[in-house]
C-alpha cells in the first residue's frame, strides 16, 4: 500500500499501481480505512483501489469533486461510493464523464436536500463543542442502521469518535449546500447496490435514485444495514468484481 496525505484529505493506494483503478468514497460516518477488507482482497485479483475521505476544512461537494479529479491517475476509473459517497460520485460523473467509466453506488439518494431535511435542523442549531453534534447523530442511529451487527455498529462508531466535531460539522454543510445534480451523463454506466432493511435512505429516494441514473442493474444485500462492505466485505468484493466488469464491458 502506498499512503499519501495532503494537507486536505487522505489519499491511500492499494494494488499495483496501474488500471484498472477503483475510487473508493466513504458516507457521512466512514474514512479512508473503512473499505480497506474490501480494497485488500481486489488487490489479489490485480485492482489498484484509491481510498480518500473528505477535508476536516469547511468545503463544498463541488470542490473536492475537482480536487479528487486532480489527484486521480489519468486513466478510466471506476467510482464506488456509499451514502453520501456515492452522490459525490455522481456529482464526478457529471463532471468528468469521459474520466469516469462507470459508479457503483451503495445505499444513497438522487437528493441532498430531500435527505436533509431530516436532519437539517442540526445545522441551524447553535453548534456547540464538545462533541454535542455527534451526540445529536448519535441519538438518531439504530441497531437496524448497522445490520443488528454490533462488529460493524463498533467500527462506524469508532469513526464517528474519532472525528472531530468541526469536520462532521464541515460535511454536513457540503452536503445540505450541494445544489440539485444535474441530469446522470449517459455515457457513465452505472449499477446500484441497497441493503433490504436500511433504514437510512427512505423508500421515495430509492425510487428517485434509480429513475435518474437507470441503472445497468441493482443488487439487493440482505444483511448488513446501511454498511454492508463492512458487515459482509468477502460478498460485497464479488459483488463488486461482477459490477465492475458490466460496467467496463471486461472479463477478467
Amino acid at each position: 500500500m502506498l499512503c499519501r496525505m495532503s494537507t486536505d484529505f487522505p489519499w491511500l493506494v492499494d494494488g499495483p499501481g496501474h488500471s484498472p483503478y477503483m475510487l473508493f468514497l466513504p458516507g457521512l460516518l466512514g474514512d479512508e480505512h473503512l473499505f480497506s477488507p474490501v480494497t485488500g482482497l481486489l488487490s489479489e485479483h490485480g485492482y489498484t483501489s484509491i481510498r480518500t475521505s473528505y477535508p476536516w476544512r469547511p468545503f463544498t461537494l463541488h470542490s473536492f469533486a475537482h480536487d479528487l479529479l486532480a489527484r486521480l491517475p489519468h486513466a478510466p476509473v471506476v467510482v464506488v461510493g456509499t451514502s453520501m459517497g456515492a452522490y459525490l460520485a455522481q456529482l464526478l460523473a457529471t463532471l468528468a464523464p469521459v474520466r469516469i467509466q462507470g459508479v457503483v453506488l451503495v445505499n444513497t439518494f438522487a437528493s441532498a436536500a430531500a435527505v436533509m431535511g431530516n436532519i437539517r435542523w442540526l445545522l441551524r442549531a447553535p453548534w456547540l463543542p464538545g462533541g454535542w453534534l455527534k451526540q445529536q447523530i448519535r441519538k438518531g442511529l439504530t441497531p437496524e442502521h448497522f445490520g443488528h451487527d454490533p462488529v460493524n455498529q463498533s467500527r462506524v462508531l469508532d469513526v464517528l469518535d474519532r472525528l472531530p466535531p468541526r469536520a462532521l460539522h464541515a460535511r454536513l454543510r457540503a452536503l445540505a449546500g450541494q445544489p440539485t445534480l444535474p441530469p446522470h451523463p449517459e455515457r457513465v454506466p452505472a449499477v446500484v447496490f441497497f441493503t433490504r432493511g436500511d433504514p437510512t435512505v427512505p423508500d421515495a429516494q430509492r425510487s428517485a435514485l434509480l429513475e435518474r441514473v437507470h441503472p445497468l442493474y441493482v443488487y439487493e444485500f440482505t444483511a448488513g444495514g446501511h454498511f454492508p462492505y463492512l458487515a459482509q466485505p468477502a460478498r460485497f468484493h464479488d459483488v463488486l468484481l461482477t459490477a465492475h466488469q458490466h460496467l467496463t464491458g471486461a472479463t477478467r
